[in-house]
């Protein structure tokens, strides 16, 4: 008997056209995990009956839940799709390179003298810049105000210096927020565990899953970690592979780290607020429907959206209290970027606090404050959350 280490498994997917449904001759996407997986979590029952010998008449499978936690270490590469998939939204875009885009610094705008159309992108939306060399600090990532076919103006907060048209200039643009109608139909995958080195390989097909939520965790000294809630229709657990299936490596990436990756900023907070410990839960809130005569589910539907961030904030001010005393509401945006300059912000329009604590510690400690944070709708924007994948360029 050969016994292999998790260094002979890996995990993949695929994206599906109907739910619960592996394309044809497929090709899944192999991703990096630190562990965890979908697994099958198979429900028995024992016979309740009533025996004179006083033992158990049988156990029997009665149903089949799809569903796990996949942890990760934050890279962009990988995981952007899943990303996607989780906020169920439709992406909007803007892909833009031309030579007649300048910067100025009194309206905070780039324009364009004739080639460009900025109309897609609007306000709460982050853009990426790139090409500009007489003054580069007007590349990077800027947060819009607002945008008609050849302006951008950009958010009070932001800076631009004055630079003039004539190099080749790119702007980018990418946000998915979460879904805003019970009719959308969220993106559903066939996630792959494959185990090698053995006699006969196994191959774990999970089909149907969709990512019920994420958990990100921003700590000091380490790097953005976290989990993907995933949760699917069906399990096959086999010794042979899909017809004519193929794997694609993981992508080159670069991991993020919390102390040189990692902005979180926030509007009406206030200012210069430094924070030692968040974690961001995103929870699609997915339901399993269930039917007789089916081993598992046979729907997956995602209920009401929830965003809650813990946050671990030194104490400061009484700031915080105000906001919470009179419900008031404020802004957080979480920025990531990796090596390569590609681009995770994750923005929070509308929140409020829902507690505050600020425990006295031990001797010789610092004094914190503790907060749990909601994000709601906001009325402009439409939406609680919004998800910004800006590769780089």
């Amino acid at each position: 008997m050969t016994i292999v280490n998790t260094g002979s498994v890996d995990l993949g997917y695929i994206l599906e056209v109907t739910p619960g449904t592996t394309p044809a001759t497929p090709t899944f996407q192999l991703i990096p995990t630190v562990s965890g997986s979908p697994d099958g979590n198979i429900d028995t029952k024992s016979s309740e009956e009533i025996r004179t010998d006083r033992m158990d008449l049988d156990l029997t499978v009665v149903d089949r839940n799809i569903a796990g936690k996949m942890d990760y270490e934050l890279t962009y590469t990988p995981y952007a799709p899943l990303l996607t998939a989780l906020m169920g939204g439709t992406a909007v875009t803007l892909n833009e390179t031309q030579a007649d885009i300048a910067a100025a610094a009194s309206g905070k705008t780039f324009t364009s003298a004739a080639l460009a159309d900025f109309s897609a992108v609007g306000a709460g939306d982050f853009i990426l810049v790139s090409g500009f060399t007489g003054d580069t600090s007007n590349n990077g990532i800027f947060k819009v105000a607002s945008a008609s076919t050849l302006v951008i103006t950009l958010d009070s907060s932001e800076t631009l210096v004055d630079d003039a048209a004539g190099e080749s200039v790119t702007i980018t643009a990418n946000r998915i927020a979460n879904s805003v109608s019970v009719a959308t139909v969220h993106n559903s995958y066939t996630f792959l565990k494959r185990v090698q080195q053995i006699t006969s390989p196994a191959y774990m097909y999970y089909r149907g899953c969709m990512i019920n939520g994420i958990n990100w965790d921003f700590s000091v000294g380490d790097f953005v970690k976290g989990n993907f809630d995933i949760i699917g229709l069906s399990e096959d657990i086999t010794e042979t592979a899909i017809t004519s299936s193929s794997y694609t490596a993981v992508a080159a990436h670069v991991l993020m780290s919390s102390a040189n990756a990692a902005t979180i900023a926030s509007a009406g907070l206030g200012a210069g607020i430094d924070i030692e410990k968040a974690t961001i839960q995103y929870d699609n809130h997915i339901e399993a429907a269930k039917a007789v005569g089916t081993e598992g589910a046979v729907s997956l539907k995602p209920m009401t959206m929830e965003c809650i961030v813990e946050l671990t904030m030194y104490f400061e001010d009484i700031a915080a209290y105000t906001l919470l005393a009179a419900s008031t509401s404020f802004e957080l945006t979480f920025t990531l970027v990796d090596g390569d300059e590609n681009y995770i912000v994750l923005h929070l329009p509308e929140c409020k606090f829902q507690n505050l604590e600020s425990p006295v510690p031990g001797k010789d400690q610092f004094f914190f404050l503790n907060g749990t944070v909601k994000a709601f709708k906001d009325a402009t924007l439409g939406y609680a959350a919004a998800m910004n994948l800006l590769a780089a360029h």
